[in-house]
């Protein structure tokens, strides 16, 4: 998103969580030239141009299965603020059973909250915040309808990042950290056995990108230098009641 890498080792990057209102471009970058946004993306790149102001907007939305979604953003002067809330209701055998097992999820429900903040110190200096929090619940089951078991995910993720561009100048710092943990309950011979595992993982992401360039009459030349750091920790806790 405006430059700055997504590619997180807890799993994929919710884009829910952007509104579509302050999207000012989409660039899709195909094969080596792509390199340009790091080693990651060495076959291609998605890249979302955020507006440089918020959009003055409120929604509100709703559907079946107890669907809603409140969304505002708005712009102060220098400061931009956007905010979301969406819940979903519960919903049986949501998946096809499973080849092997016959087993199937239910969703059990969710909710999920989005922040989002901008402020421009001037023309070429910028500084972002984003924050998301998605839970929700799924119950397996076996074929023949009884509970195999239940898991309850809470996934927690900030993104900030600083901006400077100016005369063919562009550097970005930006620290992009997630959590995600999940209680796990199970069935055994009729017994459910509550928190008898927890699963907790653990991702940070930082670094600097800067890079210069230059416009000659026909060619333009990009050289830049990129320091990235990338930190990842996972735990399981088996403690049955």
């Amino acid at each position: 998103v405006s430059g700055v890498p997504l590619n997180v080792r807890t799993g994929y990057y919710d884009l829910e969580a952007i509104n579509l209102d302050d999207v000012e471009r989409i660039e899709v970058v195909r094969g080596g030239g792509a390199v340009l946004y790091g080693s990651d993306a060495s076959g291609g790149v998605i890249n979302i141009i955020l507006k440089n102001k918020k959009t003055n907007s409120v929604s509100v939305s709703a559907g079946n299965y107890g669907y809603q979604k409140h969304q505002t953003s708005m712009q102060l002067g220098k400061l931009g603020l956007g905010a979301s809330w969406e819940k979903k209701g519960a919903v049986d055998a949501v998946s096809y059973p499973a080849a092997s097992t016959g087993k199937y999820f239910d969703f059990l429900g969710g909710e999920k909250t989005v922040f989002s903040a901008n402020y421009r110190f001037n023309d070429n200096l910028k500084m972002t915040y984003d924050y998301s929090n998605h839970d929700y619940n799924r119950r397996y089951n076996n074929k023949n309808g009884t509970p195999s078991d239940e898991r309850l995910y809470d996934n927690d993720r900030n993104r900030v990042t600083l901006n400077y561009n100016k005369d063919g100048w562009n550097a970005t710092a930006y620290l992009n950290q997630g959590h995600i943990e999940y209680p796990y309950h199970y069935w055994s011979g009729g017994k459910k056995f509550e928190n008898a595992r927890l699963y907790e993982y653990e991702d940070m992401r930082k670094g600097i990108d800067v890079s210069k360039t230059f416009e000659f009459e026909k060619d333009t030349l990009i050289v830049g230098a990129k320091m990235d750091n990338e930190s990842y920790d996972f735990s399981d806790t088996y403690d049955p009641d």
